[in-house]
């Protein structure tokens, strides 16, 4: 049995080589580097991991991707915290900071992730713009006609909000931290899509909506209605 299954094993190794060597000859550099990655390899490791903060002193800088021998903090960024496993391909880079060494382990799906997100203009940034991008963007049942399936998701991300905020005080003794703020500032992002996507199918817009509760607010106000219960007080 040995010396049939140990021919058998060279001539398997020499056939992937060939597979190997045929696909590299055809395809652009980095896509096979690294089997197993979704995309090519250039794109993990021409990713920027200081591309929104251009103020650091930084030079000697190299990456390339590797298998992790022990389990790494990710440095997402997202901002996801979370650790990456023994084992996972992940993009390590190092560089000068600051006159020191500096040493980071990013996973590839929080690239993926990154890459995928549209880079905002703050300075341009409109209300206007994001209310159309709404349904543009909305994938469920008859857009357009459906004001049933915005007021369920509306429902359940509210929900979230107050399960965040319910785990903040169970855990935290009601300490917010920043990534607290900014976990809740994502589902309250949720809330508003919904709002605005409620809106747009009861041909309305979140001006409308706004406007309508000013007017409300400053009426009840006046008469001195502030306060109590009813949706007519």
């Amino acid at each position: 049995m040995g010396q049939r299954f140990g021919p058998l094993s060279q001539e398997v190794k020499d056939l992937e080589e060939i597979v190997l060597k045929l696909f590299t000859s055809v395809l652009p550099t980095g896509v096979l580097a690294v089997p197993g990655l979704k995309d090519p390899e250039d794109k993990y490791l021409e990713f920027d991991l200081f591309a929104d903060d251009r103020n650091i002193n930084i030079r000697e800088q190299s990456s390339k991707i590797v298998k992790t021998r022990k389990d790494h903090v990710c440095t997402s960024p997202i901002g996801l915290k979370h650790t990456i496993p023994k084992g996972c391909h992940t993009r390590y880079e190092k560089a000068i900071i600051d006159e020191e060494w500096a040493y980071y382990w990013t996973c590839l799906d929080c690239i993926d992730e990154y890459e995928d997100q549209i880079p905002i203009d703050e300075d341009e940034f409109s209300l206007e713009e994001y209310e159309d991008d709404v349904l543009r963007l909305a994938v469920y049942p008859n857009i357009g006609s459906n004001f049933v399936y915005p007021a369920l998701g509306l429902a359940g991300e509210a929900g979230e909000v107050a399960d965040k905020v319910k785990r903040i005080l169970r855990d935290k003794k009601g300490v917010v931290s920043n990534d607290d703020r900014l976990a809740i500032l994502r589902e309250l992002g949720d809330v508003l899509w919904y709002v605005i996507a409620e809106a747009r199918e009861l041909d309305s817009n979140l001006h409308e909506v706004a406007m309508l509760n000013h007017e409300k607010l400053l009426d009840r106000n006046k008469r001195g209605k502030i306060h109590g219960g009813g949706d007519n007080r």
